[in-house]
């Protein structure tokens, strides 16, 4: 019994040792898939605080828990800018966010992705622009008392040099050459 406990005592006494050496501040690491506190404190927030159009109405109105919105734009609107603003400035948001993107006749999607500054996070909000392609039946009609009436299709028009003067004009219509009085309506 003594020649026993005079081996394994010393046994114990390494055993110890080498699991002291092996972690001598006793510390324990973190778990690989569980995140630092830097990674915990950064934000989650993938909302916009704006979101606007270049052309065209939102339909419905911004609200930043909806992501589907409708814009209808006349057909001589060839291309539009969505741009949205980001609730939190560390987020980030999709390349596409504020340039200018072709319409064709019919329907065009523009989605804006969101990026939560914590990089797992994401929102998208999609535009769908639908342009109609206006035709006038008759372009020209030839009236006895004012001429010949050409069409104006719809877009939007500069009086002069002052970009304060812009009119927009929504549905087609047909301008005269000459100008008429009351009378003559």
């Amino acid at each position: 019994m003594k020649l026993l406990t005079r081996f394994m005592l010393p046994c114990l006494i390494l055993s110890a040792l080498l699991i002291a050496c092996e972690n001598p501040n006793n510390v324990t690491t973190p778990d690989a898939k569980t995140p630092s506190e830097a990674e915990k404190s950064k934000s989650a927030i993938t909302d916009l605080s704006d979101l606007t159009v270049s052309e065209g109405t939102l339909t419905p109105t911004f609200n930043a828990s909806i992501t589907s919105y409708t814009v209808e734009v006349p057909s001589s609107v060839s291309t539009i800018k969505v741009t949205g603003k980001l609730k939190d400035s560390k987020a980030k948001i999709s390349t596409n966010n504020g340039t200018n993107t072709t319409v064709e006749v019919g329907e065009t999607v523009i989605k804006l992705e969101v990026t939560a500054e914590n990089g797992t996070d994401k929102k998208s909000y999609v535009v769908t622009v639908s342009k109609t392609q206006t035709t006038v039946t008759n372009p020209e009609y030839v009236s006895e008392n004012i001429g010949t009436l050409k069409p104006i299709y719809p877009g939007k028009f500069q009086y002069d040099k002052t970009t304060t003067n812009i009119a927009e004009i929504t549905k087609p219509y047909r301008i005269g050459e000459k100008e008429i009085t009351r009378k003559q309506f």
